[in-house]
């Protein structure tokens, strides 16, 4: 890039089109912290529920219902910082256009670079789960 680099604007159309994202952000960062929340409620308790089932529970062999419970509240820390951070894109963007506040509309981009960061880590996990749920099906018992 040059010494002098040119001031990136934002124009009618483009800020159309982010309020309307932002607007969109905050209704699923909403829903994702409800649903979040119900998921670490629902892992927390889940343990407990399905130790009280003892033989009826039909987990497969070799998963404890502690494992489970273990499993639903890294989920459910998962999706909600997700759905913080793209709330609070939701929220900034708002501001940021509403207001014509440059550290807003900087910290919404920041929020989404993290949600974005986070969910390239899940889906890497998800990818390599994957492979070695294969590896294991393929070389496996």
């Amino acid at each position: 890039m040059t010494d002098q680099q040119e001031e990136l604007k934002v124009d009618e159309h483009a800020a159309a089109q982010l309020s309307e994202a932002a607007r969109w952000a905050r209704l699923v960062g909403i829903f994702g912290m409800v649903i979040s929340v119900l998921l670490l409620v629902f892992g927390i308790f889940s343990g407990s529920i399905l130790q009280s089932m003892g033989q009826y529970s039909n987990l497969p062999a070799g998963m404890s219902p502690s494992l489970l419970t273990g499993v639903y509240i890294i989920l459910g820390a998962f999706f909600l910082l997700l759905s913080f951070y793209i709330f609070r894109f939701g929220q900034r963007m708002k501001v940021a256009l509403a207001f014509g506040r440059q550290d807003y509309f900087n910290h919404a981009f920041l929020n989404l670079k993290f949600f974005f960061r986070i969910l390239g880590f899940i889906v890497i996990l998800n990818i390599l789960s994957y492979f070695f749920s294969f590896l294991g099906a393929l070389f496996g018992r």
